[in-house]
């Protein structure tokens, strides 16, 4: 059965950046163009970026974008804490997750959203196709993002968030991927991957993460998730 009638649906594109504005810079266009009939909105969170992602986010003028900042003390990066506050910010039935740097052919959205949308897959995404080299990109119901609860809090370091979320996802849900054709990311080097993590080597902060994700006794959440406050700046027409 279908999840909405297409013409209905809202999605929530939403992406998290933290000292990657140029790369943000250069992908947002793309994302921007989509040629769909799908009604989208984008949400950025600004998560205590050092380059002042928010303050460019307000100078936009697309009524799609909507700017978002949360405050930290911390120099790290909560990746999985960033992404569910952004994605308790939205108010859509479709949430679709994008890294800075993804850059989106015109029909990667609809490629996203179409099973989803049908009512034949509760998310999309493609970690697993040998062609794939970008894992943190998917499409979910936002019922199944929080019966999931989210990412997974407590995994700090860089690495295997996405996967972890994805194997709890197809323990209740059904999988559809996403045409790999229609993405690609912008190349980049290995440090800019933890510039904001604590372990500054991909390999170990990935091994750190793949050790705990293996204990499937744990609780994922159990105090909440996606908490804290956001100030929001919705999009204008200029």
């Amino acid at each position: 059965m279908p999840l909405v009638a297409p013409e209905e649906a809202n999605v929530a594109v939403l992406t998290t950046c933290k000292g990657r504005l140029s790369h943000l810079q250069r992908a947002l266009p793309t994302w921007l163009a989509q040629e769909t009939t799908i009604r989208y909105s984008i949400t950025v969170l600004d998560y205590a970026c050092p380059e002042g992602t928010y303050a460019w986010l307000v100078e936009q003028a697309d009524p799609r974008i909507t700017a978002a900042k949360y405050e930290t003390d911390s120099p790290y990066y909560a990746h999985a804490h960033a992404r569910n506050l952004v994605a308790r910010a939205a108010n859509a039935e479709i949430l679709v997750f994008l890294d800075a740097d993804n850059l989106l052919r015109p029909g990667w959205l609809s490629s996203a959203c179409a099973q989803i949308l049908l009512g034949d897959a509760d998310y999309c995404e493609s970690l697993w196709h040998p062609q794939c080299r970008n894992p943190g990109t998917c499409a979910i119901t936002a019922t199944h993002h929080h019966r999931i609860r989210g990412f997974d809090e407590s995994l700090r370091n860089w690495g295997a968030s996405d996967k972890d979320y994805y194997l709890r996802a197809s323990v209740q849900g059904r999988k559809c991927q996403w045409d790999v054709t229609l993405l690609e990311a912008i190349p980049h080097d290995e440090a800019a991957r933890v510039r904001h993590y604590q372990v500054k080597s991909t390999q170990e902060s990935n091994r750190l993460n793949e050790t705990q994700i293996q204990d499937w006794r744990r609780r994922v959440n159990p105090n909440g998730y996606g908490l804290g406050e956001l100030r929001l700046r919705p999009g204008h027409s200029g």
